[in-house]
C-alpha cells in the first residue's frame, strides 16, 4: 500500500524526500520502487522515523494500526508539532 501511494504520488509531481522504516532494506527496495525506472532512487534519503520531521512537513504513515502509537511518538518526540501526519494501513 505504501509504495503504490508513494509512486502515484511521485508521478503526481509530489517530491518524495525520505522513507522511514523498521527494516532498512526494504526501505530501500521501496525507495527504488518509488522513483520508477529511470526514476530518481537516489534522492530519497532512508532514514530513522524521528529524523522525518526535519525533512518533510507532510508525513505518510503506512503501517498497522498496532504499529501507528510508536511511530507517532517517535515523530512527537522528534519535534513534530507542525504539517501534517497522515495514517494509512492495509
Amino acid at each position: 500500500m505504501a509504495q503504490t501511494l508513494g509512486r502515484l504520488m511521485a508521478d503526481g509531481g509530489e517530491p518524495i524526500v525520505a522513507l522511514a522504516g523498521r527494516n532498512r532494506s526494504r526501505a530501500e527496495r521501496a525507495a527504488r520502487f518509488i522513483s520508477g525506472p529511470g526514476g530518481p532512487g537516489g534522492s530519497i534519503q532512508i532514514v530513522e522515523y524521528s529524523e522525518l520531521p526535519r525533512l518533510a512537513t507532510r508525513v505518510l504513515i503506512a503501517v498497522s494500526d498496532q504499529a501507528i502509537e510508536p511511530v507517532a511518538e517517535a515523530l512527537a518526540a522528534a519535534g513534530m508539532r507542525s504539517g501534517a501526519a497522515l495514517h494509512t494501513c492495509g
